[in-house]
């Protein structure tokens, strides 16, 4: 038997079950036989669990044990009545509008000096929201929204993380923190990102959409209570600075009750094509591959190729945009942020690639440039800035990684675990056999970005175009330019004999390029502009302009 994409008929068949007011969604799931054969064969369970609403606040689990341990232990297919295709949810939790007292439900309260809160006026509008002036003393400040009345408190299992849309002024915070506080005064709290470099944000005002997931809370005391929750509480650390910051309101988030996992592997190593492409499989998965396309065109022997990744792509695994190069974006102004997003996406165009648009760089090193880059130009960042998921790095995965991330709270949700090198097939395939055992499904970003039409941030465009990045360098060693990181480059050889190489071995230059050589060198050193093509000397004090007809490469102006 097989079904559609709507599952649901006048008369349901014999696999279809209802989850009543006496059941819980586990006790149904763990009621169906398991299915014998896995996913990856192509075989599936007919049961199908239909869950009516009143079960928003119950966890469960989809993995089972099964005497065959070849069979697939999560395919149960579970659909919500009043959510057929599983789309995320937002409400709003707080307008962050109001100031009170102790007790005073729903309205914001402080308790610490650090700063002086009121309720400001947002401009252009005729809401307001919390704003906290910094007195500069560097102290943290907190600031309190209380949930109760005194009576009845609230409960957040049904929810599996909060969006919180916080603004701040010049450098002030250095980071924040999150705490739920619950009616016996035991809290469970997580960090948030609010900045990760100064330069950036000392000129302009950030005002960002911040995630907490549900899933990264520590809870400092075991008998915390998430059905009795009194206060939400947000601490910010700061500079010793004069400054503002401003919450404006807090959505509560419905992803997912059961936990689900994406993989990641960063870094472009020639072991993911090699290895982790063929044990995902092994277990019907899809990874997602960050990719650093100037390591990918390198051709260094730890490097995928361009025709690997474009065979990974072709199977279903996503190739994304991992930045241009191998470098930490937390200090680069805002040019190199730039191509540093744009010359990566290119090359996922040009090469034909299908992740393009969806962007995280290396180390989570992102600053607040590379944020409104990706947004503006119609992308998605996948870090848990504003992205429904909570990140952890592997590294080289030992089992113990997950069974720490994965202790704690089950309040369902999406984790996300990266994977550089591992030390062989055996040992990834160690890391994802156990990860069958604690996780309901295995996602791709695209799987996560098709749920989220509720979420207040930027949509993932359905198609791109490619950008002229502008690049503009003072070069340090030999230069191979690629196509993808711009129509027009501006080279400085930086005092020395320099080659400048056009490389078109993986992707093609069209016409149209141009590239621009100024050597402003306190001495003669001779600049070689493609030593098997035009092979021209540029001398001291000259500039050289290249471009590209469509065939080969011409000398349009010297001098």
């Amino acid at each position: 038997m097989s079904f559609t994409s709507n599952p649901w008929r006048s008369t349901p068949s014999k696999y279809e079950i209802t989850v009543n007011d006496q059941q819980t969604i586990q006790q149904v799931i763990d009621g169906i036989p398991v299915m014998a054969g896995s996913l990856a064969s192509g075989i599936t369970n007919h049961y199908i669990v239909n869950v009516p609403p009143g079960h928003e606040k119950e966890y469960y689990s989809l993995v089972r044990d099964a005497s065959d341990a070849a069979s697939d232990k999560r395919n149960v297919k579970v659909v919500f009545e009043d959510n057929l295709n599983g789309d995320f949810r937002v409400e709003l939790f707080s307008k962050c509008d109001e100031l009170g007292s102790w007790n005073q439900k729903g309205k914001w309260f402080q308790t610490t000096t650090g700063a002086t809160i009121t309720a400001d006026d947002i401009p252009n509008s005729d809401q307001k929201r919390i704003k906290a002036v910094s007195n500069g003393s560097g102290d943290t400040f907190t600031l309190r929204l209380m949930l109760t009345d005194g009576t009845t408190p609230t409960d957040i299992r049904k929810y599996q993380g909060f969006l919180m849309r916080i603004k701040w002024t010049a450098n002030l915070p250095t980071s924040g923190k999150v705490f739920f506080v619950d009616g016996n005064d035991n809290s469970a709290g997580t960090s948030i990102v609010l900045m990760r470099t100064d330069h950036q944000i000392t000129a302009t005002d950030v005002d960002r959409m911040v995630f907490v997931p549900m899933a990264a809370l520590d809870a400092t005391d075991t008998s915390f209570d998430p059905t009795t929750i009194t206060q939400f509480r947000v601490e910010v650390d700061c500079n010793a600075v004069v400054g503002d910051v401003y919450v404006t309101e807090i959505l509560a988030v419905r992803t997912t009750q059961t936990k689900k996992l994406v993989i990641r592997f960063d870094d472009s190593l020639d072991e993911h094509y090699t290895h982790a492409v063929n044990e995902l499989e092994k277990k019907g998965w899809k990874g997602n591959f960050m990719a650093i396309p100037n390591l990918v065109n390198a051709g260094g022997a730890t490097s995928i190729t361009t025709v690997q990744a474009k065979e990974m792509g072709e199977k279903g695994h996503l190739i994304c945009n991992h930045g241009i190069n191998a470098t930490s974006y937390d200090s680069k102004d805002y040019n190199a942020s730039y191509y540093g997003h744009h010359a990566a996406n290119n090359w996922l165009l040009m090469a034909g690639l299908n992740g393009f648009g969806i962007t995280l760089f290396p180390g989570y090193q992102e600053n607040t440039d590379i944020l409104d880059i990706v947004e503006n130009s119609g992308g998605v960042y996948v870090s848990n800035s504003s992205f429904p998921l909570k990140n952890f790095t592997a590294g080289t995965p030992p089992v113990s990684t997950l069974i720490e991330i994965l202790e704690g709270f089950n309040y369902g949700g999406i984790f996300s675990i990266d994977i550089h090198s591992f030390a062989d097939a055996a040992t990834l395939g160690t890391l994802l056999g156990y990860i069958e055992t604690q996780f309901s499904e295995v996602l791709v970003y695209t799987d996560i970005i098709s749920k989220m039409d509720a979420f207040p941030v930027s949509r993932l465009k359905q198609s791109f175009s490619y950008v002229d990045c502008g690049l503009k360098e003072t070069l340090t060693v030999n230069r191979n330019v690629f196509a993808y990181e711009g129509n027009t480059f501006f080279f400085d050889p930086g005092g020395a004999a320099r080659n400048v190489t056009p490389d078109d071995t993986n992707i093609k230059f069209v016409p149209g390029h141009r590239i621009e050589i100024i050597n402003t060198a306190d001495a003669a050193e001779t600049i070689t502009f493609d030593p098997t093509g035009a092979n021209q000397a540029i001398a001291q004090n000259e500039r050289a302009i290249f471009h590209f007809d469509g065939s080969s490469w011409k000398v349009v102006f010297v001098g």
